[in-house]
């Protein structure tokens, strides 16, 4: 596993006729970036930092679809030997209809 990894999650359109939330299309180019930094850890995710946000995104694990979908992931892999410090890096604006919580999550 690398120390350092850097992933990208789009933006979408959503809410395609009967498909509601069930079908959408990524939208190239727009979404969220997310550098993830491992260390000697107890399992935890820790976001250290978010920006673009202007101070409206929760840090709190539990309370942020980044840290929920990581904290699922280290749980899945089962590592419970490092922690994962995320900054996020909002590429989209919040409430603009494009998944932006989707983006941080997938990402």
């Amino acid at each position: 596993m690398p120390e350092q990894v850097e992933v990208w999650g789009p933006a979408t359109v959503a809410n395609w006729g009967p498909g509601y939330d069930l079908m959408g299309a990524a939208v190239e180019g727009l979404g969220d970036r997310i550098e993830a930094r491992k260390i000697a850890g107890h399992g935890q995710i820790v976001i250290d930092k978010i920006t673009n946000d202007h101070g409206k995104l929760p840090l709190e694990t539990e309370k942020n679809t980044a840290g929920i979908a990581g904290r699922e992931a280290l749980l899945k892999i089962g590592r419970d030997d490092i922690d994962i410090h995320f900054t996020i890096h909002k590429g989209l604006p919040l409430g603009s209809g494009l998944g932006s919580s989707g983006a941080s999550a997938v990402a």
